[in-house]
């Protein structure tokens, strides 16, 4: 408790620029939130399309920001990946479940499902980040997560630098469903950190509709422009 009141006196800095939070902010001053550059998915809708092979397949699309190197973007994945902050990516998530239901109030997601690391992979890193950005989404959209319908069996070489032929090929056949119970007849929304090519997030996708009967939507912090 002694904590608690510590931490509503002084809550700290912000994770992206350093500077002082002022009460009721969290992780990341309002500063920084109003200088994100925003995914405009009612804007930008045919251009996140192009990303997927299979785009007829999947019932909808959204993203959060525009990823650009250097940018305020990069360094929020930066923090959540690797410098040990996943609840940045749980905040996240959250703002972008609340202000999804704000660009659709009828949108109904039964389950939130975050593209699985590899377990090894993971066991390094001590967790997955997109686990959490998942978490913070289904806060925001009123409906349940989980990460255990799927499993990355292959644990492939990393996507950087490859091109969009490459990457295809390099994800490939590496996830499988292991609970189809608790997706079958169920709208998923399936969710990735960064849409680059979109080919991890498809290879995802096409591995659970070829295995279940379902409707699934794709989500992504960040598409890289």
């Amino acid at each position: 408790m002694f904590q608690d009141f510590l931490t509503l006196l002084f809550p700290g800095t912000c994770a992206l620029c350093d500077q002082g939070l002022s009460r009721g902010e969290d992780l990341i001053c309002l500063k920084c939130i109003h200088q994100f550059p925003r995914y405009q998915n009612d804007l930008n809708r045919d251009e996140i399309y192009l990303h997927f092979i299979e785009s007829y397949r999947y019932e909808g699309f959204y993203a959060y920001l525009k990823f650009y190197k250097k940018g305020i973007t990069q360094k929020l994945l930066h923090q959540i990946k690797y410098n040990r902050m996943p609840v940045l990516g749980e905040k996240i998530g959250y703002l972008f479940g609340l202000e999804m239901m704000g660009i659709n109030g009828a949108l109904k997601i039964d389950l939130v499902v975050p593209v699985p690391l590899h377990r090894r992979k993971k066991k390094k890193r001590g967790y997955n980040q997109s686990d959490f950005f998942a978490r913070g989404l289904a806060k925001g959209l009123g409906t349940r997560w989980s990460d255990t319908e799927i499993r990355r069996t292959v644990n492939n070489e990393t996507q950087t630098d490859k091109s969009r032929q490459e990457r295809i090929e390099n994800v490939a056949g590496i996830f499988s469903v292991v609970r189809h119970e608790n997706l079958l007849n169920k709208h998923i929304l399936l969710v990735d950190d960064v849409i680059t090519t979109g080919a991890t997030l498809e290879s995802c996708a096409a591995a659970i509709l070829d295995a279940v009967s379902c409707r699934i939507s794709l989500a992504a912090l960040a598409v890289a422009k």
